[in-house]
């Protein structure tokens, strides 16, 4: 999705001019990081995986709202490549 965000101008001008979506998202991603937390809805096998979908999919949105506010892809690259540095070292 970030990938799409970034180099697809229709998707990245869609993200731009309708950021609440994105806001919509992170309620999203926060009430379902609450539920698998904290209640045992998280425990469940169906619900769990529901739950743990939705995160998913707010949190690739929202990262890719993200690299798509960006000006300059290669700042995103570099943050990419210092992450994977980082945690395989």
């Amino acid at each position: 999705m970030t990938v799409a965000s970034m180099y697809s101008t229709t998707f990245m001008n869609f993200q731009t001019n309708n950021y609440w979506l994105m806001w919509v998202a992170l309620t999203l991603m926060i009430v379902s990081e609450i539920a698998i937390l904290c209640c045992k809805v998280g425990r469940a096998p169906p619900y769990n995986y529901i739950c743990l979908l939705v995160f998913t999919l707010c949190e690739a949105y929202m990262v890719s709202f993200i690299c798509a506010s960006v000006n300059d892809p290669a700042i995103v690259l570099m943050a990419a490549i210092m992450t994977l540095g980082i945690s395989s070292s």
